[in-house]
């Protein structure tokens, strides 16, 4: 819940066919905002935090239907 609003959760490493490293005892969620929408990405950790432009993926990545630029 974030703000009284349920965020669903997805797993990065599934999302992209990986396998997950050991689970810790606490989560890593990646808060993501779209068009109003609100998602969490758990990831395996957080090394540091930037501002992100939008551009188009490369071609490798362009499959992956839930990773945009």
């Amino acid at each position: 819940m974030l703000r009284g609003e349920m965020v669903h959760l997805y797993n990065l490493s599934h999302l992209l066919h990986r396998e997950s490293r050991p689970g810790e005892d606490k989560l890593h969620v990646l808060l993501v905002e779209s068009l109003g929408t609100v998602i969490g990405i758990i990831v395996d950790s957080v090394i540091e935090y930037a501002s992100l432009i939008y551009k188009p993926l490369p071609q490798n990545l362009q499959k992956h239907r839930y990773v945009q630029g």
